[in-house]
């Protein structure tokens, strides 16, 4: 039983302490998607798919670049982990919010009905 609660507090503490590498490249991963979307959508008026495409892979290696900087870092400050499930928490309400309550952009309006509300298929 001592075993299986070390074992258990070990994990739990290296999830811990991994939360502020989680947090950065889900925020940092998701941005360069954003921002090369609505740039070339503005410059060019239309959406083409391999743009998409590509700027995913560019999103997940700045992510991943950036994960590998910070498990260079030996130790992380407890204000770092703090702001890590700041941020997580964050992302999962906009997420929640944000599918109840869309504001008025493109990127929230339906391509088939364009509403920004949920659909309710009766």
């Amino acid at each position: 039983m001592i075993l299986s609660f070390l074992f258990f507090y070990y994990n739990l503490e290296e999830i811990y302490k991994n939360f502020f590498r989680k947090a950065s490249v889900a925020l940092i991963s998701i941005s360069p998607i954003l921002i090369i979307f609505y740039s070339y959508t503005a410059i060019l008026g239309t959406k083409i798919l391999i743009i998409d495409i590509l700027s995913f892979f560019v999103g997940v290696i700045i992510g991943q670049f950036i994960n590998n900087k910070i498990i260079t870092l030996i130790k992380l400050q407890k204000w770092i982990s703090i702001v890590s499930w700041i941020i997580i928490i964050g992302l999962g309400l906009s997420l929640i919010i944000f599918t109840y309550f869309p504001p008025h952009l493109p990127i929230f309006q339906d391509s088939g009905t364009w509403l920004y509300d949920i659909l309710v298929h009766s």
